[in-house]
């Protein structure tokens, strides 16, 4: 397998696992030739800037770039880049966020282009600023991505949902629009009895004890708190229940978070942990026996990929990814949580539910896309 694959995306963080460094991984798994263009810049703050990456693929890492918010516009003519690379398949990882747009237009004309979106409806909302560059500018952006694009992948049902929506796509929305979802990778998250056992002896769980888990990064946008209420609640009545939280760090919020959870502490009911790289989360997973989520959360498919049941909000966001009676469960509202967890009884076919969710991991996702690719 020879062909060439670019992947162009806004943000390419190791350490983070996000969609784009996944799909990149797998498709040089896969056997493909693959190329990431990106920027050395963060998502998590305009001044920081990202270490070279050590992969077994090459990274070509933009410097000269125009930033507003998280919109990156690069500076220069990259025809003669894009040309040298001359690839047969491209991915463009969220084009809104600047420079998988502006490099579309250097793309040779005989690539084929996967664009792939994660909006949501709150995206359209937050701050001022975000929605006036969306009307004026990104608006346009999209409609030109659709345009190039051989076909469009929606990761909820809820970008589906958008894309629909607009009156610009009508006439050939059908055809070029494929809803998928974010995934996992096989490699770094999967089921093994062996690390539950030795993880579980580490924070010293009984057989009786049944662990949540919840792991997110812990920061100020993020209503914890809130979120966690009808945890703690169901933890007084369910003297077993044990609830792991992963993801605090060193700054204000996350501190006042921990404080908070301490001063109302269930007896020994609470694990704390800091943020963790993707090694000590696979782990985690499979010590755990539920993974409890709020929002869209790339942690929630790596969960998946370990076979751990999941609970999560019934939404637009997340209903494509329990199946009843298969692996988890939806929640309606704080009470339907806590009455859940209170009666919450463990799930014993740990590996049906592993197989069962390998249709997350991106290896599957991505042939799926290819499948669509060789249809069109």
């Amino acid at each position: 397998m020879n062909k060439r694959i670019l992947v162009i995306s806004t943000f390419f963080e190791k350490k983070y696992q996000y969609q784009e460094v996944q799909i990149a991984d797998t498709l040089h798994r896969m056997g493909f030739d693959t190329t990431v263009i990106t920027s050395n810049r963060s998502p998590f703050g305009k001044k920081k800037r990202v270490e070279n990456t050590e992969k077994p693929y090459k990274i070509i890492r933009l410097k000269k770039l125009i930033r507003i918010t998280n919109t990156l516009c690069p500076v220069g003519n990259f025809k003669e880049m894009l040309k040298g690379i001359n690839p047969d398949i491209v991915f463009l990882i969220h084009p809104g966020h600047g420079i998988p747009y502006f490099m579309m237009k250097y793309l040779p004309v005989q690539s084929k282009v996967i664009s792939i979106f994660g909006d949501l409806w709150d995206n359209f909302s937050l701050g001022l600023q975000n929605r006036i560059v969306k009307k004026l500018i990104k608006n346009r952006w999209y409609r030109k991505v659709f345009n190039k694009s051989d076909f469009i992948v929606a990761n909820t049902n809820e970008t589906f949902d958008i894309f629909k929506s607009y009156k610009f796509y009508k006439n050939n929305i059908e055809n070029k629009l494929l809803r998928s979802s974010l995934g996992y990778d096989s490699n770094l998250f999967f089921f093994n009895s062996a690390l539950r056992n030795k993880y579980r002896v580490k924070y010293n769980i009984s057989s009786e004890n049944l662990v949540l888990i919840t792991i997110t990064r812990i920061v100020s946008y993020k209503p914890i708190l809130e979120w966690i209420k009808p945890i703690m609640k169901a933890m007084k009545e369910n003297k077993n229940l044990i609830y792991t939280i992963a993801g605090f760090s060193d700054s204000d919020y996350s501190s006042m978070v921990k404080d908070n959870i301490l001063s109302s502490y269930v007896a020994d009911q609470f694990i704390l942990i800091d943020l963790v790289e993707s090694l000590e989360m696979n782990a985690l997973f499979n010590y755990a026996d539920f993974g409890v989520w709020f929002g869209a959360t790339i942690s929630i498919q790596q969960s998946m990929g370990t076979g751990l049941p999941t609970i999560i909000p019934k939404n637009r966001t997340l209903d494509h990814l329990v199946t009843k009676d298969k692996n988890g469960m939806f929640f309606t509202s704080e009470t339907d949580l806590c009455n859940k967890l209170v009666n919450l009884k463990k799930i014993e076919n740990r590996k049906q539910i592993y197989k069962y969710n390998q249709k997350f991991s991106y290896q599957t996702i991505i042939k799926k896309m290819l499948l669509k690719l060789n249809d069109i």
